[in-house]
């Protein structure tokens, strides 16, 4: 081989070193634009959530409710029938109480089916979606996706496994909680195969 194709070789390999790199770069700027996108889009929906959750006593009466009549409730069907008593009670405000839950649902969807964030950057924003609620309206929550998936067992946007491996309902299940944890147990004796799809107990 002559020096001057030596050299020709050597620019050749440069180049297509040089069409690499800026290849990857321009990959690299591509994700961090989107990222940068959804950090934005993610900072509107949380700004919504705290006004769809305005109402803190519809989860509060719920709760206090379930406390107290939980013993009476070994179904799902009774669970449903319970919940959907529940929403007939609220009158007017039903449709308000409902679309909380829709809301979370389109959280937690627009997050985990966003292809330019990784699974760590996934399980960062589910968990504070998961913060943005306290225990009353993860219960409901909780509640209101049981009855969903039971009276719609073939609903192809079945998002509970993904909300078990993301620990979305585990402070529920906390042992030294003693308003909480009852409930949850009590939910397990009876309706453990509906439960045990969105919760892992310690």
């Amino acid at each position: 081989m002559g020096n001057s194709e030596f050299w020709t070789m050597i620019q050749a390999l440069a180049t297509l070193l040089a069409v690499i790199v800026a290849g990857l770069a321009y990959r690299e700027s591509m994700r961090m634009r989107k990222s940068s996108g959804f950090n934005a889009l993610f900072s509107q929906l949380i700004a919504i959530h705290k006004e769809a959750f305005v109402k803190k006593q519809f989860f509060i009466d719920f709760r206090k409710s379930f406390e107290r009549d939980k013993n009476s409730i070994q179904t799902i069907d009774g669970l449903c029938d319970y919940w959907d008593r529940y929403q007939e009670s609220l009158k007017n405000e039903s449709v308000e109480f409902s679309h909380a839950f829709k809301y979370v649902y389109h959280e937690v969807v627009t997050v985990l089916y966003n292809e330019s964030i990784d699974e760590q950057a996934k399980r960062h924003y589910i968990g504070i979606i998961q913060a943005m609620m306290n225990k009353d309206e993860l219960l409901c929550y909780l509640v209101n996706l049981m009855q969903h998936f039971h009276r719609y067992p073939f609903d192809a946007n079945d998002i509970r496994e993904e909300l078990r491996h993301h620990h979305f309902f585990d402070d529920l299940t906390r042992l030294h909680d003693k308003r909480y944890r009852p409930l949850m147990e009590c939910l397990d004796k009876y309706l453990y195969s509906d439960i045990s799809k969105l919760v892992s107990f310690e």
